[in-house]
């Protein structure tokens, strides 16, 4: 990119701080790996598909710290930063398909966002439909 003297370079990231893993297994019937409380990754069961993908659960970094990931999205339709609901989400990613491409985001800092985001009248409005 070109830029004339005195110009500005802004380079915007959707998700700066989210991972994004792609998983794959061979039958509807084996289990992915993982293991879900509300939209906290709370394991990973080592040898299972999420592992051998290089997932791991407490891996996420926020504030200069190691934190849980939480997940945001799955198959690329976005989960609620209020989601409660572990059914929710195990249902979207276990929805019959071989292929599931999951979302994350340091679980921190979603908190960081939903604890602010509640603060607010019609708070509702600005969140994603689980």
């Amino acid at each position: 990119m070109e830029m004339t003297p005195g110009g500005v370079e802004l380079l915007l990231k959707r998700i700066p701080l989210a991972a994004e893993y792609k998983l794959h297994r061979e039958k509807e019937a084996e289990d992915w790996g993982v293991q879900i409380r509300q939209n906290r990754l709370v394991d990973v069961i080592h040898g299972g598909i999420a592992w051998t993908a290089g997932l791991q659960p407490f891996s996420a970094e926020f504030n200069d710290k190691t934190c849980a990931w939480a997940i945001t999205q799955v198959n690329r339709s976005p989960v609620s930063i209020l989601c409660r609901s572990t059914d929710v989400i195990l249902n979207k990613i276990d929805c019959g398909n071989t292929d599931v491409s999951i979302t994350l985001q340091p679980s921190d800092f979603v908190s960081l966002l939903s604890n602010d985001l509640l603060e607010h009248p019609h708070y509702e409005d600005f969140v994603a439909r689980s």
